[in-house]
Order: structure tokens, then C-alpha cells, then sequence
């Protein structure tokens, strides 16, 4: 623990959360309601890490290289947009809980708030620039793709607040659990 390669620049989150540690972290972070069922578990398994399926007994490998690769890396994508839009059975996150005391018309303390709850330290610029991307336009794919009715869940005029998160709100959940800041441990 002294040692001066442990507290070195180039060990300092270095390394990568396996598929297990990268869902749990999300879940915990985000403060999901879970039944950590089949549906939890298949997605795990997509990752590259099912649940008591390493063949042999030396258990799964602990390097970057084996959790990300491309297709890995499209299932925690997935896997992060599904908690973020409550797509996930069984697994649910309440986005007006985590956002409690925080203006949700004000886009930039709702990404200040997700950002502190998911990601310890800084993120990057590239990050913080994928982030600003969607309190600018409302996605992170720009104009086109966002969604006429964005604030309709925080309308105070609104009949019925909405299943899932407002689609800028669900967007930052996804890009911040997708990040490379949150990938790491």
C-alpha cells in the first residue's frame, strides 16, 4: 500500500468493472428497485460474464481486454439505455427520487445532479461534450432526433406523469453509465 505504483497517475482507475460490478454499480448508483431476476441476469450473461458459467475453476479473467470488445460493449450500451428508460423487467429507477430537490426544468443542475451520482471525480471533455450535446438539443443525436413533448413528464399542467424519464433525462442516465469515467473502477 506504500508502494509508489499504487498510488501512480497510471493506476488511478485503471482498471475496468467486469459485466457483474458494471450492472451492480449502475443499479446502486441510480438506486434501482430490483427483483435481480432472469432479465438482470441474461443481460450480465450478454456482457460475457454469466453467473456461474466460467468453465474452469480459476475464475473470470480481472483485464480490460476480455469485458471490451465491440459486441460487449453495444450489450452495456443496451443495458444502460434499457435501466435508464425502465425497459429492464423487473429492474425499475425513479428518476423524481434521484432528482429530489433539483429544478428539473433546469437541464444543467438535472446533469450536475446524474453526474454526482454516477461518476466519482471529473469527466473528461470528451464526455462533457456528449453531455452538453443533450441539454443543448434535448439528444445526444442532435435536433432531428429529439422528441417534441421532451418536458410533457414535468408539466405541471400534464394529466399523468409519464412511465419512463423524460427522454433528456434518460439520455444523460445512459451516456453517464455508458461512460468511460463509469466503466472504470
Amino acid at each position: 500500500m506504500t508502494s509508489p505504483e499504487f498510488f501512480s497517475a497510471t493506476a488511478y482507475r485503471a482498471k475496468v468493472r467486469s459485466p457483474f460490478e458494471y450492472v451492480a454499480a449502475a443499479m446502486r448508483a441510480l438506486n434501482a428497485d430490483t427483483d435481480g431476476d432472469r432479465p438482470v441476469l441474461d443481460v450480465i450473461g450478454r456482457m460475457g460474464q454469466p453467473l456461474f458459467g466460467r468453465i474452469t475453476p480459476d475464475g473470470y479473467p480481472d483485464r480490460a481486454d476480455v469485458w471490451l470488445s465491440s459486441g460487449t460493449m453495444v450489450a452495456r450500451f443496451n443495458f444502460a439505455s434499457a435501466l435508464a428508460m425502465n425497459r429492464l423487467k423487473g429492474t425499475r429507477i425513479n428518476a423524481d427520487s434521484l432528482l429530489a430537490g433539483v429544478d428539473q426544468a433546469n437541464r444543467n443542475m438535472v446533469a450536475e445532479k446524474l453526474t454526482r451520482l454516477t461518476v466519482s471525480g471529473e469527466v473528461a471533455s470528451s464526455t462533457r461534450q456528449v453531455l452538453d450535446k443533450v441539454l443543448q438539443t434535448g439528444s445526444a443525436a442532435g435536433p432531428a432526433a429529439s422528441t417534441p413533448n421532451v418536458s410533457v413528464g414535468y408539466d405541471a399542467r400534464a394529466q399523468a406523469p409519464p412511465v419512463q424519464p423524460v427522454t433528456y433525462v434518460s439520455e444523460l442516465i445512459t451516456l453517464l453509465i455508458g461512460s468511460p469515467e463509469f466503466q472504470k473502477r
